[in-house]
């Protein structure tokens, strides 16, 4: 199972800039697939991704009680990696020269966050819930 999410600006009248996913989705196991994508190259540089993966975080961690949500990056997207670790994401290895992208070789880094992790990086950050849903309603 998948939820895909639409990540939009709050200025009316305004094009989605990207999305946020889940995949792969394994509730008797307690784990996901998070994959994130900001398409509009003027909102790169804003912290557009990394707000929408921690709404995205606190979701799967609330609603659906997911233990472990594990991302794959290419080694070129140096963005994406930064947002992941400023996330709390850790690095648990490296498929090596996985990705021909301009006519060079890429390794893909995988990317995991465990619950324990999600809840501390949480409470380390204040980050308004944007009214989705209210914390205090779930475990």
């Amino acid at each position: 199972s998948a939820l895909t999410l639409v990540v939009q600006t709050q200025v009316p009248d305004t094009k989605p800039i990207g999305f946020v996913r889940l995949f792969n989705v394994n509730l008797a196991e307690r784990f996901a697939f998070l994959e994130i994508g900001i398409v509009n190259p003027r909102s790169l540089r804003g912290s557009w991704g990394i707000d929408a993966s921690r709404l995205t975080l606190a979701w799967a961690m609330d609603a659906l009680e997911i233990r472990r949500i594990e991302t794959k990056v290419y080694a070129y997207n140096v963005l994406s990696i930064n947002s992941l670790r400023r996330n709390g994401f850790q690095q648990e290895g490296v498929l090596r020269q996985a990705k021909t992208y301009g006519g060079e070789r890429w390794d893909i880094i995988i990317f995991s966050i465990l619950e324990d992790e999600m809840r501390a990086q949480r409470a380390q950050e204040s980050f308004p819930y944007m009214g989705f849903w209210e914390p205090d309603d779930h475990p």
